[in-house]
């Protein structure tokens, strides 16, 4: 954030832990923020964020929290400033809900609003797009991610990069789905850690191993999107380290769910990783088959890990877009109303993204 905060006028730091405060890894200086200590729910968004009003003027807030984002989200627009968040949380609502950017246009006009920015949601949407320009409609999408993040000391617990929560929702609690023919998408009746599935169909052309990981079919937002937008089946296929996976798998068979305590969240810092996280996306032609990817390994990240900081170029791109090309009309608008050709050359000022090309003929 550090080289655009002269794009902002004041900055408010709002967490439930202070951590941030002692953080060698940020110019403490340079951001100039005010941090206020709060945890903010879905019961006291709207007073929080009144008081945020009353004693900063803060006209936008960027929701980066696990909490529901509806809440939230309503409760800014009732006080008439803009809601940003990186993903759509939702309890007890199904994903397909949220395909219906139109109907919250109309329920929450009173600022403008944008959702889902980050790595996946946010960039994989504009590299689908991207593609999908230079190359045309595909038949199918597969979006692929392999976290080979795993600690440099012997983790006797399932692990994982990113938030316990939301990764435990996805993976065990909530059921698998894809979206089939004309997009339409389509619910399984069990979660994604149930049913396994190969990834090295979509791996080997981009890496080279001597065996490849088992994955899950996850219902992203993203694919789910782009699916509805161009009318073609798509699905989300993560994998994480084989070592993790193996760990989730058995207590997941033991116990038929996952507890959060019983997975460890290494971020990189007091607990370094080997590895990295890799994401790509498939676009299936008749003739051959385009691969967009990026791979940013986690030891060369200071402060985060990988898959953070892939999510934080997201989340500064787009808001740096949202602030300096200002959508005209007040509304709920997603990542990929963004510009595509702005976000994509701000992206790549800090992930490199590879392109490959493999004919039907050599699809494995």
């Amino acid at each position: 954030l550090t080289p655009h905060r002269h794009h902002l006028d004041k900055l408010v730091l709002l967490d439930r832990c202070d951590s941030v405060l002692h953080s060698p890894h940020l110019d403490h200086t340079a951001l100039k923020y005010v941090y206020v200590r709060e945890i903010i729910t879905e019961i006291n968004a709207l007073p929080i964020l009144k008081q945020m009003v009353k004693d900063f003027g803060i006209t936008m807030v960027l929701d980066m929290t696990d909490c529901d984002s509806l809440p939230i989200l309503a409760a800014a627009d009732k006080l008439g400033i803009n809601y940003l968040n990186c993903s759509i949380n939702a309890d007890h609502v199904t994903i397909r809900t949220f395909t219906d950017i139109s109907r919250y246009s109309r329920e929450f006009n009173n600022g403008t609003h944008l959702l889902s920015l980050g790595m996946n949601p946010g960039i994989m949407n504009h590299m689908i797009m991207h593609g999908i320009s230079a190359y045309g409609i595909p038949q199918e999408i597969v979006q692929i991610e392999f976290d080979s993040g795993q600690p440099k000391h012997t983790s006797a617990n399932p692990f994982i990069t990113w938030s316990r929560r939301q990764f435990l929702e996805e993976a065990v609690s909530e059921p698998s789905g894809y979206c089939k023919n004309e997009g339409v998408f389509h619910q399984s009746s069990h979660p994604p850690i149930h049913a396994p599935v190969e990834t090295e169909q979509y791996l080997a052309a981009i890496k080279k191993m001597d065996s490849y990981p088992l994955g899950i079919v996850v219902p992203h937002e993203e694919i789910i999107f782009m699916a509805h937008r161009f009318k073609v089946p798509s699905r989300f296929i993560y994998a994480i380290h084989p070592n993790s996976f193996e760990k989730l798998k058995e207590l997941y068979d033991k116990n038929g769910t996952v507890k959060e305590n019983e997975l460890d969240y290494i971020e990189n810092n007091s607990c370094p990783l080997n590895g990295s996280d890799l994401i790509g996306v498939w676009l299936r032609y008749p003739d051959k088959s385009i691969c967009q990817y990026c791979e940013m390994e986690h030891e060369k990240i200071r402060g985060a890990n990988a898959t953070q900081y892939m999510v934080a170029i997201g989340v500064i791109v787009g808001l740096r877009e949202f602030i300096t090309n200002p959508i005209r009309h007040n509304g709920v608008y997603h990542v990929h109303d963004l510009h595509n050709g702005r976000f994509m050359d701000w992206v790549a000022k800090y992930l490199a993204i590879v392109t490959i090309e493999v004919p039907s003929s050599r699809q494995v």
